[in-house]
């Protein structure tokens, strides 16, 4: 269950009170008493474990240029992700500005995976805009791209910053880029959705600013502007639930939308389905790495332990990987890779143990002339060692270190040397 539409405003772990107060009075209202900077990332997860909600998605809005203060800076998100992992960043930019592309860049650096754009509330018209060379980067980034269109409570900013005409005009334009029509761009729900099955990278973010209170609006957009038709099967894989939270409580808002009378299956796109398509093209978007690692080495003893923990750190290094996993494999059937603790004692136990559950003079009948070989089979023991110590281990990446227990150690395991073995280390995941 995901929420796409919220703005983390009046946040302690970002901007002071006066810097809050300069939001208010362009966000909410001149004279606003909002209780700024009151809120903490606790009373954030409280809420969202209150209305049964995994994760947000953070939008910020670049409007300093023409407010004197963003609402969320780049650098804001990326702080207030840092608390909280069920938070989900997306970058704004200026496009007004002469860093845009620094800016944009940035972003995709700092692993923020979308673009929100309000040009009422920054000041500059979409349709100045639509050859601007920062779509052709959104592209490459395949980021979604949340745009206001439509009605905004923010004093003294026009409702016609960006018309549906020139959102499906960039739509058209720039086809690998799936656009998010914020809020149904009420008043104009019906064209919304007409845009929205007609082209297949639009889609409809259903926050609200709602005039009277969630259940009753949603309600009326139902009813009165689409119909349930419509919903269940013209735009169900076009929907995408969004809350525009604090304006709307999001829990009152999941409520309104779980009352629509349609089936269960349309509101597991509406919630879930459709959010998580658009943020795994976001995911795959980034620079993806498959490194693989081969290796040899030549065993010492019939039956040994050989530590190979700091060639599997050296090659997590080497790959560059971010966040992902790693897999180390033997390419023998005698040969183990296992996981365990570091000390030369546990080492000789486990040798020791495993002799006596295959031992050499075992009654095997694997041990005899195989045609196939032209020589006697001598290594059941070491078969059924493997079958109990296994072939391969895992391991996952975080902020490109290996997150294994710290006694953990990774071993080749010769059951039946000495000889020449192979095993391979790969390593995956975003850069």
């Amino acid at each position: 269950m995901m929420d796409f539409h919220t703005h983390l405003i009046f946040m302690k772990e970002v901007k002071d009170k006066e810097r809050w107060d300069k939001v208010g009075k362009y966000f909410i209202y001149p004279d606003s008493k909002y209780p700024f900077g009151t809120r903490s990332m606790a009373e954030i997860e409280a809420r969202m474990d209150f209305g049964g909600i995994d994760r947000i998605v953070v939008l910020p809005v670049d409007c300093e240029r023409i407010r004197g203060e963003a609402l969320l800076t780049n650098e804001e998100v990326k702080l207030l992700c840092g608390h909280s992992q069920r938070l989900i960043g997306f970058a704004s930019v200026d496009p007004v500005k002469a860093t845009v592309l620094d800016d944009l860049a940035d972003a995709n650096a700092m692993g923020l995976v979308g673009l929100k754009l309000d040009p009422g509330l920054q000041g500059f018209r979409l349709s100045d805009h639509l050859d601007h060379p920062m779509w052709k980067m959104v592209e490459g980034f395949h980021w979604p791209v949340v745009l206001h269109s439509g009605f905004t409570f923010a004093p003294g900013v026009t409702m016609y910053g960006s018309k549906l005409e020139e959102i499906e005009q960039l739509a058209l334009r720039y086809p690998g880029i799936n656009f998010v029509v914020a809020h149904w761009a009420f008043p104009w729900v019906m064209e919304s959705v007409l845009i929205a099955i007609k082209n297949p990278n639009v889609f409809i973010d259903v926050s609200m600013a709602y005039f009277d209170n969630p259940r009753t609006y949603s309600k009326f957009i139902l009813e009165k502007m689409i119909s349930p038709s419509i919903a269940e099967k013209s735009v169900r894989e076009k929907l995408i639930f969004g809350s525009n939270y604090p304006r709307v409580r999001m829990e009152s808002l999941k409520s309104a939308y779980e009352a629509w009378p349609i089936s269960d299956k349309a509101k597991r796109y509406l919630f879930e389905d459709n959010a998580a398509r658009l943020l795994n093209t976001a995911h795959r978007g980034s620079a993806m790495i498959f490194k693989l690692f081969d290796f040899k080495i030549v065993t010492r003893s019939h039956c040994e332990m050989i530590n190979i923990t700091e060639q599997v750190r050296k090659c997590v290094e080497e790959a560059g990987v971010k966040n992902g996993f790693l897999h180390v494999m033997s390419k023998h059937t005698t040969v183990s890779v296992v996981v365990n603790e570091g000390f030369p004692c546990v080492e000789e136990d486990i040798v020791r143990h495993l002799e006596k559950l295959a031992p050499e003079d075992g009654d095997y009948i694997h041990n005899h002339y195989l045609p196939s070989d032209g020589c006697i089979a001598y290594n059941a023991p070491a078969h059924l060692k493997s079958i109990l110590t296994g072939y391969f281990a895992y391991a996952p990446i975080e902020e490109k270190v290996l997150k294994i227990g710290s006694r953990m150690e990774f071993y080749l395991v010769e059951l039946d040397g000495p000889k020449t073995r192979g095993y391979t280390i790969q390593v995956c995941g975003e850069q």
